[in-house]
C-alpha cells in the first residue's frame, strides 16, 4: 500500500509539558485576573465506557493484565482501553464530551480533572488506531481536551475530530468541524475545518494536499494548485539466496496538477538509487505526463530477514508547498533451503528364506525456511528406498514442519562374516530456485553369529587327510567361527572338529590327491554321495543341514 505524506523527517514526540505551555501561548489561557490557573482539586467520576462491541479490554492503573470491558464501567486516570478486530467502544466523559474507539484502537488515560475554578483536563495518549472525538465547546480558557499520538499533540476547543494512528507512530488529524490545533516538534498548526494534517515522529505538522481544483471560465481563476507524486517499487528477481542480487526498478510519476522540482528516490536500505530516464523535455521537472525511472541493486545478505522489506520515498518540491513524498515496499522471500536426515537400522532373521536382513528406516525433515522438491533418498548398499508417509498435505513438496519417512531392506550376503554392516545414505532436495541440497546420514548395525553348530571329521583308517566343506546356503567354503578361515582343504586336517553357522546345509569330504576314502560313517539324515556337480569334483562326501548347538560326526576310511 502506498502512503503520501508532506514533508518527511524522523522526529522526536513533544513532552506533553511543553505542548501544554504552548496551548496556552497560543490560546491567551492567562486567567483574567493574570495569576496562574488553578491546578485540578476533585477527580471526576463520571467517566465510563458507555458503549462496548465486540472484543473490547481494560487495563486498569498500574495493572499488567487486560480484562473484559463492561458498559458502564468507569475509567480513571491511568486506565487503558483497547479494542480488537471488528470491536469498538464509546468513552463518555464528565464533561459530556465522548471519544469513539473504532477496531483495532488502543487508549490510555492520562489526566482527568476539575479545577476549583470549574476548568475541566481531559488528556489522553493514543498509541495506535482511530478514534473521533466529539468535544463540547470549552468555553473557559483553561479548560483543555487534548490526545498525545507518538508523533504528536492534538488539542480540541469544541471540535468533532478524527485521529488516526499507524504502526511507526505517523498521525493523520482531521478538522470534521470547530477548532483544532497540532502540536509537533516546537510547531503549531492550526487545521481548517474540513482539512487534514499529517506528522510524521519527528517533523513539524504539515497539512495535507486538498483535492485536486479546476479552471472556471476559461481561465485560472478557481485553480487550486495540487502538488502530488506516486512511487511504484518493484524487485527483480522477487526470490533469492544468501549473497544473489536484486535489482529494484522505481517508477515514479505525477498524478497532481504542478511541475515538481527536485524529484529524487531514496531507499532505507540502499545508498545509493540511481536515475535512468523519464525527463523526455530535459527541464528536470516531473511533467504530469512524464513516467521517470529509476534503479539500485543490493545484494542479499545472511543476516536479512526473510521476506526482505524495504520501503523507498518518491519526493519532489513544489513552490508554496513544501515537499511531497510517496512510498512504497517491495518483498523479496530469502530461501534458505536446508535438508535433514536420520537413518535407523534393525537386524532381523528372514527363515523362511534363509537370509539376515536389516530393515532400515530414514527419517527426512526441513529445518529450512522453503518447501523442497524432488525429495529422495539414494543409500550405498539398496538403492532407492521407499517413501512411506510424512506428506500430510499431499502436495509432493517436503514442507517445513513435516517428516517423511522412507524405509528399505537390506539382506547381507551369505559368506559375510563380519561384526557390522555399516552404510552410507544422502536425501536430496531442491528448493523453487533450483538448488539442490544434500544430507547425509550413516549407520552400523553389529552383527553377531550365536548359532553355532560342530562337524567332527575323523580318519578310521589310513594317513591324515586336509577336510573340505562346503557351506550350500552361502554358496562358498564354510568359514571356521573360531579361527575366521575357510575350510577349504588348507587351514584344517583329519581329526577336527569344526565349528560352522548353525542352520546351515553343507558338502562335507576328505582328500589328498593320493589317497582316496570312502564315508564309513555319518549322521542321520544325511545322505552320501560320489559327486558334487557343481564343483565338478568326484569324491566321496556326505551332505546334510546342521542345528544349531549340534554335534555331527563324519568319519573316513582309506579306500584300498
Amino acid at each position: 500500500m502506498r502512503k503520501k505524506l508532506l514533508l518527511i523527517v524522523i522526529v522526536s514526540i513533544v513532552a506533553v509539558s511543553s505542548v501544554v505551555a504552548a496551548v496556552l501561548l497560543h490560546q491567551g489561557d492567562e486567567p483574567s485576573n493574570g495569576g496562574s490557573p488553578e491546578p485540578p482539586t476533585t477527580s471526576p467520576t463520571l467517566t465510563i465506557l458507555s458503549i462496548t462491541k465486540g472484543n473490547v479490554s481494560v487495563r486498569k492503573a498500574g495493572a499488567s493484565s487486560w480484562i473484559a470491558a463492561q458498559v458502564g464501567m468507569p475509567l480513571a486516570i491511568g486506565d487503558s482501553v483497547k479494542s480488537g478486530n471488528s470491536s469498538g467502544a464509546d468513552i463518555t466523559f464528565f464533561d459530556g464530551s465522548t471519544i469513539e474507539l473504532e477496531a483495532d484502537t488502543e487508549l490510555e488515560v492520562v489526566s482527568l480533572g476539575i479545577s476549583s475554578a470549574g476548568s475541566t483536563t481531559i488528556r489522553l495518549k493514543q498509541a495506535i488506531g482511530t478514534t473521533i472525538s466529539r468535544v463540547n465547546k470549552l468555553v473557559d480558557s483553561a479548560s483543555r481536551y487534548e490526545v498525545e499520538t507518538p508523533a504528536c499533540v492534538a488539542v480540541v476547543r469544541g471540535s468533532i475530530m478524527t485521529i488516526n494512528v499507524i504502526a511507526d507512530g505517523t498521525t493523520w488529524v482531521t478538522n470534521n468541524r470547530g477548532d483544532i490545533w497540532v502540536i509537533a516538534n516546537g510547531a503549531e498548526l492550526q487545521i481548517p475545518q474540513g482539512r487534514k494534517c499529517i506528522v510524521t515522529p519527528g517533523e513539524p505538522p504539515q497539512l495535507a494536499p486538498t483535492s485536486r481544483g479546476s479552471e472556471t471560465g476559461g481561465g485560472r481563476r478557481g485553480f487550486s494548485p495540487n502538488p502530488d507524486i506516486e512511487i511504484t517499487k518493484t524487485a527483480n528477481p522477487t526470490q533469492a539466496h544468501d549473497e544473489d542480487l536484486v535489482t529494484y526498478t522505481y517508477v515514479v510519476t505525477n498524478p497532481g496538477n504542478v511541475l515538481l522540482s527536485n524529484v529524487s528516490v531514496t531507499d532505507n536500505m540502499i545508498e545509493q538509487v540511481t536515475y535512468q530516464s523519464g525527463d523526455t523535455n530535459q527541464n528536470g521537472l516531473l511533467d504530469m505526463s512524464e513516467t521517470w525511472i529509476f534503479s539500485a541493486n543490493y545484494t542479499v545478505t545472511t543476516e536479512d530477514d526473510s521476506p526482505l522489506v524495504n520501503t523507498a520515498a518518491a519526493a519532489g518540491t513544489y513552490a508554496g508547498a513544501g515537499t511531497i513524498i510517496a512510498w512504497d515496499a517491495a518483498s523479496v522471500d530469502i530461501l534458505r533451503p536446508a535438508i535433514a536426515m536420520n537413518k535407523t537400522g534393525q537386524l532381523w532373521e528372514d527363515w523362511e528364506h534363509e537370509a539376515l536382513c536389516i530393515n532400515y528406516t530414514y527419517t527426512v525433515t526441513n529445518p529450512g525456511n522453503t518447501p523442497l522438491f524432488d525429495v529422495s533418498v539414494v543409500d550405498a548398499m539398496t538403492g532407492e528406498p521407499l517413501h512411506q508417509s510424512g506428506d500430510t498435505n499431499g502436495n509432493s513438496r517436503l514442507d517445513t514442519g513435516e517428516t517423511w519417512i522412507f524405509a528399505a531392506t537390506y539382506e547381507i550376503p551369505y559368506g559375510y562374516y563380519g561384526e557390522s554392516v555399516t552404510n552410507n545414505a544422502t536425501a536430496y532436495g531442491t528448493d523453487a530456485l533450483g538448488e539442490t541440497i544434500t544430507a547425509e546420514a550413516s549407520c552400523t548395525i553389529s552383527i553377531i553369529v550365536t548359532e553355532t553348530a560342530s562337524i567332527s571329521v575323523q580318519i578310521d583308517m589310513g594317513p591324515q587327510a586336509p577336510i573340505f566343506i562346503w557351506d550350500d546356503n552361502t554358496g562358498s567354503w564354510a568359514i571356521d567361527q573360531d579361527t575366521e578361515q575357510p575350510v577349504d582343504g588348507t587351514n584344517h586336517t583329519t581329526p577336527d572338529s569344526i565349528v560352522v553357522v548353525g542352520g546351515h546345509c553343507y558338502y562335507v569330504w576328505v582328500h589328498t590327491g593320493e589317497e582316496w576314502y570312502d564315508v564309513s560313517a555319518w549322521p542321520d539324515g544325511w545322505d552320501v554321495i560320489s559327486y558334487i556337480d557343481f564343483l565338478e569334483l568326484e569324491v566321496a562326501a556326505v551332505y546334510g543341514c546342521t542345528a544349531a548347538d549340534s554335534l555331527y560326526p563324519v568319519n573316513f576310511t582309506v579306500y584300498y
